[in-house]
């Protein structure tokens, strides 16, 4: 099994490989979400799309075997 160079790192936890530059400068921060607004879907959204799923499957199981 061969080594990593020291500039190199890795996370086995989630399949993810990292390689760093040893000049580079790396910073990170945390996301502050609470200042958004209620998800909306459009007021007519579901009177379009209501039948969309269940036509797409109905027409795609139809087999003749004659």
């Amino acid at each position: 099994m061969s080594k990593l160079p020291n500039n190199s790192i890795t996370s086995t936890n989630l399949g993810l490989s990292y390689e760093t530059h040893s000049e580079a400068v790396y910073a990170s921060r945390l996301l502050n979400f609470d200042n958004l607004p209620e998800p909306k879907n459009s007021d007519d959204y579901y009177e379009r799309n209501y039948n969309i799923i269940s036509t797409e499957i109905s027409e795609s199981l139809q087999i003749d075997i004659s």
